[in-house]
């Protein structure tokens, strides 16, 4: 798994810093759960909503073969469920909560009666 964060200079290009993670084990940290659009290139120009929760910790080896961990929440915490996801052959589609698949053109639509409203479950 490969993360990237970037810092910014004011004369210079961004500096990219890649994350790897080597065999990386994902540990939910809280219950705390949110509901919210979620897309990916596998599946190029559809979005689903997909529950995850809020604050996850992925531990594994850094690029020398050394242990890391990373604590995450938020928007941080749900790419790297998605990543991770990945590496056990799921893609959001399989996670997504039913009749909320649709098209980017119409991401503005209402959701289906029934559906979980987006935010914090």
């Amino acid at each position: 798994m490969f993360l990237r964060r970037t810092s910014m200079r004011r004369t210079a290009a961004p500096l990219i810093f890649l994350w790897v993670v080597i065999n990386p084990k994902l540990k939910k940290t809280s219950k705390r759960t949110a509901c919210f659009y979620e897309g990916c290139l596998s599946v190029d120009g559809y979005r689903a909503v997909v529950e995850r929760h809020l604050d996850v910790e992925v531990s594994g080896l850094d690029r020398n073969g050394r242990p890391m961990k990373v604590e995450a929440s938020g928007w941080q915490a749900r790419i790297l469920q998605h990543e991770c996801d990945h590496l056990e052959g799921t893609l959001y589609v399989d996670k997504m909560v039913p009749r909320t698949f649709r098209t980017v053109d119409n991401l503005n639509l209402p959701l289906a009666t029934g559906c979980p409203p987006l935010g914090a479950c």
